[in-house]
């Protein structure tokens, strides 16, 4: 979603505001998601730095062995529940805020509902 509004706002067209009214996302929603993306990806930079300053010798001998079978040991013992309590956290709370506004969604419809049945007299 980041990359989809990043591609709406870069010709200068459409304002960041209308863009995200667009996609029906909040803007608290947006930067906590922006603020997310940046934190993670600021933690792998300095995790890969720290892997390669650490390990300089298995990089080398590593290269000759297929890609899919370095990188995934590679993620599993740089740190085992982080990740995944990482990612768990986000779900919880992106379950949260789908749920929040499902309730704003309905409740909207049905006063909107309403209004209409009262104006054609129902």
């Amino acid at each position: 979603m980041l990359a989809a509004v990043a591609s709406e706002t870069a010709d200068g067209k459409n304002t960041l505001k209308d863009t995200l009214k667009k996609f029906n996302i909040k803007e608290q929603t947006y930067y906590n998601w922006k603020n997310d993306a940046q934190a993670k990806t600021a933690k792998a930079a300095s995790g890969s730095k720290k892997q390669a300053a650490a390990k300089p010798a298995k990089a080398k001998a590593s290269t000759s062995k297929p890609a899919a079978t370095v990188s995934a040991p590679a993620k599993a013992t740089s740190s085992k529940s982080s990740p995944a309590t990482d990612e768990l956290k986000a779900l919880v709370a992106l379950e949260a805020e789908n749920q929040r506004l499902r309730k704003s969604l309905a409740e909207k419809l049905r006063k909107e509902n309403a209004e209409l049945r009262k104006r054609l007299g129902l």
